[in-house]
């Protein structure tokens, strides 16, 4: 870890810019300074979503509630005043995705876990992660004028749609493919291909999964489910890493808030990632599973009459499952739906 102190700004003026306009802060400490700019990592667009941030990055010498800070609205002529007579400054744009750093103040890096406090015998406590997305911009010695400028930078964040992803298109098509392996009489030849059934539906498996993944789909506008997949998972997987390293430091485990104005798309990491593949594996193990259950038949499904209420069964199954599935820790761990 390296060391979050930046002697030559003991204090410093803050300015946060959204979409509701300025808010401005004189006097911050350095390191409650550094711990706002360290909330970046998690991507807020709005005041609020920082704020809500902000007990993830929190070290025991910043004490302050982040509502307490002493932020008030201010112009945007407020702004360029006090920080036109200042150098010891920093603006978070959470509009336009900028962080800005006045000529006295030395930002962090943008991939770094600082140490916010010494031991005694000068060991590094407190850490305090900072892992910037990879869209956001990152301007050290800027001049005041520039924060009002605009971004000349197209915005691209790696969208996710998790809707899409975890709701009804997953549910309606492995529950058709489970069904049509069924009609197909794929699993009432298992015994003349010499397999058991168990070798059937792991290869059937398999195959489903690889199609739901790899099928273009126009909810997606020809895109794949697959795409949604790799979006961004460096930055991600720095963020969970630098939660990780703080839990393992004592710091109490402060999931990132699920409101968020980016939060229901922002990209997917490695952890979600493998979180979703054992989903899906379990989704059509409990397929299966229903399916020899109910004891489904290749005529059952071929009665045009019996096929629509079949398919409803399974589908109604197959979203219950989901969701218990997802609110259910792992042994020695924490739900599905908390990693996400």
């Amino acid at each position: 870890m390296s060391d979050s102190s930046n002697a030559a700004c003991p204090s410093v003026t803050v300015v946060i810019l959204d979409a509701d306009g300025c808010r401005i802060a004189e006097g911050i400490e350095d390191l409650t300074a550094i711990v706002l700019w360290a909330t970046l990592s998690d991507d807020p667009a709005t005041w609020g979503e920082l704020l809500d941030c902000f007990p993830r990055y929190q070290v025991p010498a910043v004490t302050e509630f982040p509502d307490s800070l002493p932020f008030r609205a201010c112009s945007a002529d407020d702004v360029l005043a006090a920080i036109g007579a200042d150098t010891c400054w920093m603006a978070l744009d959470l509009t336009s995705c900028r962080a800005f750093c006045g000529p006295g103040l030395e930002p962090p890096e943008q991939n770094v876990i600082l140490a916010a406090e010494c031991g005694p015998n000068g060991e590094q406590k407190s850490p305090l992660p900072i892992h910037l997305p990879p869209w956001w911009e990152q301007h050290e010695s800027a001049s005041a004028a520039i924060v009002f400028e605009r971004r000349t930078t197209l915005i691209e964040i790696p969208m996710t749609n998790r809707e899409f992803l975890y709701g009804d298109a997953l549910i309606s098509e492995l529950a058709f493919s489970i069904l049509r392996a069924i009609a197909a009489g794929r699993l009432a030849g298992h015994a003349a291909e010499g397999s058991s059934i168990r070798q059937v539906l792991y290869r059937l498996s398999v195959e489903i999964h690889r199609d739901w993944l790899m099928t273009s789909r126009e909810e997606l506008n020809g895109g794949k489910p697959r795409d949604l997949l790799h979006g961004a998972h460096r930055w991600s997987d720095s963020v969970v890493h630098g939660q990780q390293v703080r839990a393992d430091s004592g710091f109490p485990v402060v999931a990132a808030p699920k409101d968020g104005r980016r939060y229901a798309n922002a990209p997917m990491g490695r952890e979600e990632m493998i979180v979703y593949f054992d989903l899906c594996r379990e989704l059509l193990d409990a397929g299966w599973e229903w399916s020899l259950s109910e004891e489904i038949t290749e005529a059952q499904i071929a009665a045009p009459q019996e096929i629509a209420a079949i398919r409803s069964r399974l589908n109604r199954f197959l979203a219950a499952r989901r969701d218990d599935w997802l609110e259910s820790p792992f042994e020695g761990g924490s739900a599905p739906r908390f990693i996400i």
